[in-house]
């Protein structure tokens, strides 16, 4: 998930398994394509192996921000424990349907509803609340 602190979400895709650095690079082209291309981005990441590796450069890109993906994960916990989820839960352990690919499903589609829960306003807040605006700054940040 790319997200900016003054447009909100600006690209998401779901990935089911691991990441490798090319489908990396291929979601930084994708989320760049959301961006005004003449606007100064920045690109921030953790040390995951596909980051460190990744051929796009950082510039023009977009904020990744750890409390957006909490955010989103609260919110798909609370979508998949209502009564008709858990319904249709039963309902397929009911018809013998084997669980493993359809919970993988129903948190695909759980995670598709929610992303309107990364809006603008609580990205400024996380972005605000971070060392990231010091940095940007020049200033000096200890430990």
């Amino acid at each position: 998930m790319a997200v900016s602190p003054t447009t909100g979400l600006v690209h998401y895709t779901e990935q089911v398994g691991g990441i490798n650095a090319q489908l990396f690079n291929d979601f930084l082209g994708q989320a760049r394509r959301q961006l005004n291309p003449d606007e100064l981005v920045y690109l921030i990441c953790d040390g995951t192996p596909a980051h460190r590796n990744a051929m796009n450069p950082a510039a023009n890109t977009a904020y990744t921000v750890e409390q957006a993906i909490s955010a989103l994960k609260a919110a798909i916990k609370v979508d998949i424990s209502c009564p008709a989820v858990q319904q249709e839960l039963n309902e397929a352990r009911r018809q013998g349907i084997p669980l493993g690919d359809y919970r993988q499903q129903i948190l695909l589609r759980a995670g598709r509803r929610n992303t309107n829960t990364i809006t603008a306003r609580k990205c400024a807040q996380w972005f605000r609340s971070s060392y990231i605006p010091r940095c940007l700054n020049g200033e000096h940040i200890d430990g």
